[in-house]
């Protein structure tokens, strides 16, 4: 038999800003998910300019449920709901355009 050696290096570089940008998947996330209807939904907004921007929350058929403003970046907000069982989608909206969205299920 024959050996081949093969060398190989990696750079890992750690990056300045870990609470995340708009199209990298880390500026919504929601707690605990599914969620049982009446509890409280615990939702982590990342690194957004909080003027003109909005958290959305549609239906399955993507009919607007449900609207709340975004006061400040990199926090949570706990959100108190009643919804029926079934999909949702949370978006979070920076001026007028949808930057992130996550599923939601409510049990």
């Amino acid at each position: 038999g024959r050996n081949d050696t093969i060398n190989f290096s990696i750079e890992i570089k750690a990056a300045e800003d870990t609470s995340g940008s708009v199209g990298d998947g880390s500026l919504l996330s929601i707690y605990p998910n599914p969620v049982v209807s009446g509890n409280i939904i615990t939702v982590f907004v990342g690194n957004v300019a909080v003027e003109n921007t909005q958290l959305q929350l549609a239906d399955a058929q993507g009919k607007l449920v449900r609207t709340y403003k975004i006061t400040s970046s990199n926090s949570n907000y706990s959100i108190q709901q009643n919804l029926a069982q079934g999909e949702y989608f949370l978006s979070l909206v920076v001026n007028g355009k949808i930057v992130e969205t996550e599923k939601v299920l409510m049990l």
